[in-house]
């Protein structure tokens, strides 16, 4: 009797050591099909086998245990028509703490180029490539050949965007490798005003659109970079808490400094430090974007000269988006 009630544990163990790899193995998408997780372990050992993932979202992140084979991500924007200029797509990636068992490279119409080793995977850095223009980007997950079983996690975030103009960066045509976050914005900011016409895609297509003023600016020379703190007025539009309420109704030159939606917040806005910006009087509209948590400066007119540009092209009938300006 002990000798069979000791064989159905056993059992019981190995079915649920089963179990166990077959969920870990499978592979699934998040609902919005934005990220992906999965295993290695749903492939022979040593096998060379490519699994082929397709994203169509702005950001997301792959998490992969126990790399085999390899990942050939194809990352593609879906980008409204209705809006001009639409070059080259940019994609950045972020590995996670402790990322190990795979390396990572820009699939350019089958010529790898690597992108981030895993001995030089950093989870302070952010490595940005770019793919040709109107071609979808893709992104090629090496398993590196590993001589033990111990658990390896090959994770990432991404952010995917759409260059707008001519920027710079490493070029659209292919060539180029991969530069880090800081770098890779430096290189596409050309440090001067907006036009009309990128001033009304930026405030229909940025992150987060802010009525506000300038309450001081630092430059840290040793990262290049200068950070403006913005007191705002009216926040339009945020993806996240980039700006959040003071207590007290903060500083910075007038408002009602009341709470809610022109309620008085605080955000800090970076831009590269050779574009020399200083603190000035009055209130701006400042777009910017997001990318992994740090908001990056874009447009900044004064609002006046924002709100002039709007309604003429509101009254043409030229306007991308509404938007209130009153």
């Amino acid at each position: 009797m002990e000798l069979q009630l000791m064989m159905l544990l056993q059992l019981m163990l190995l079915l649920l050591m089963l179990l166990l790899c077959a969920a870990t193995g499978s592979a699934e998408y998040s609902a919005d099909q934005c990220s992906w997780r999965g295993s290695g372990l749903t492939h022979e050992p040593g096998s060379r086998s490519v699994e082929q993932l397709y994203l169509r979202c702005s950001e997301g992140s792959i998490e992969w245990l126990y790399p085999s084979g390899a990942l050939r991500l194809v990352l593609k924007p879906n980008v409204p028509p209705a809006f001009p200029g639409a070059a080259a797509a940019v994609a950045c990636i972020k590995p996670s703490e402790g990322f190990h068992g795979a390396s990572v490279y820009a699939d350019r119409d089958g010529a790898l180029q690597l992108v981030m080793s895993e001995r030089d995977a950093r989870a302070d850095r952010t490595y940005c490539l770019r793919a040709a223009p109107g071609r979808p980007l893709a992104i090629f997950v090496q398993a590196t050949p590993q001589t033990d079983i111990s658990r390896k996690v090959a994770a990432f975030r991404y952010e995917l965007r759409v260059g707008v103009g001519d920027g710079g960066g490493d070029g659209g045509g292919g060539g180029g490798g991969a530069s880090d976050l800081q770098s890779f914005i430096r290189s596409r900011v050309a440090c001067r005003p907006c036009n009309d016409t990128e001033l009304l895609m930026a405030v229909c297509t940025s992150d987060l659109v802010v009525k506000g003023f300038i309450k001081s600016v630092t430059h840290d020379r040793a990262h290049g970079e200068s950070r403006v703190e913005v007191s705002a007025l009216h926040v339009l539009r945020q993806k996240d808490q980039v700006f959040s309420p003071v207590r007290g109704g903060g500083g910075g030159g007038g408002g009602d400094g009341g709470t809610g939606r022109t309620g008085r917040a605080m955000g800090t806005l970076r831009t590269p430090l050779r574009c020399g910006v200083r603190p000035g009087d009055g209130a701006f509209l400042f777009t910017g974007s997001l990318h992994f948590g740090e908001a990056w400066l874009g447009c900044a007119p004064r609002y006046r000269d924002f709100r002039r540009v709007y309604r003429a092209a509101h009254a043409a009938r030229r306007h991308m988006c509404e938007v209130d300006v009153d």
